[in-house]
């Protein structure tokens, strides 16, 4: 027998005679690599690693996380960020390492958000993969507790290519 999971996908609402005719929010799987460094000294010497993930991975973003918060200074933290924003690469500080989101990740540059990426294959890939479970009394609980992570993420215009 098997397991059936549920939950929302889509949310959707017709519009009345102002506005668009159907407002809709799209819980959308979006893949993303986080490559922990222990150090801003290692996370500048590998960076090659997390641009090789960029570039080949099947991810929608890529980060790169410090998570000795002490060996971050503001100059060198300004190389990263520099080498990172050139390629889209997000940079958070913080964090447990090897964990998804956390609330102590501290941002510091958002990630590009392609939509080339393929959430299905990492799934498949690899060990099983641990749900972050959020538990919400209604639909805006459960939106705003995953709003706060769209600020981790910014889009480029598609205009002009």
């Amino acid at each position: 027998m098997s397991k059936t999971l549920e939950s929302p996908w889509m949310l959707y609402r017709r519009k009345g005679s102002y506005g668009p005719d159907v407002e809709v929010v799209l819980m959308m799987p979006i893949s993303v690599a986080i490559e922990d460094k222990l150090s801003l000294e290692v996370a500048l010497r590998e960076f090659g690693q997390v641009l090789n993930y960029y570039m080949t991975g099947p991810y929608d973003a890529v980060f790169i996380r410090i998570n000795d918060v002490a060996s971050v200074d503001d100059r060198r933290l300004a190389i990263l960020e520099r080498m990172a924003s050139q390629h889209g690469i997000g940079v958070l500080v913080g964090g447990p390492p090897y964990s998804a989101f956390t609330e102590s990740d501290v941002l510091k540059l958002p990630a590009v958000i392609s939509m080339k990426g393929n959430p299905l294959r990492v799934y498949r890939r690899g060990r099983p993969m641990s749900p972050v479970i959020r538990r919400a009394g209604d639909f805006e609980q459960l939106i705003e507790s995953a709003s706060r992570y769209r600020s981790f993420f910014r889009a480029e215009s598609a205009v002009g290519r």
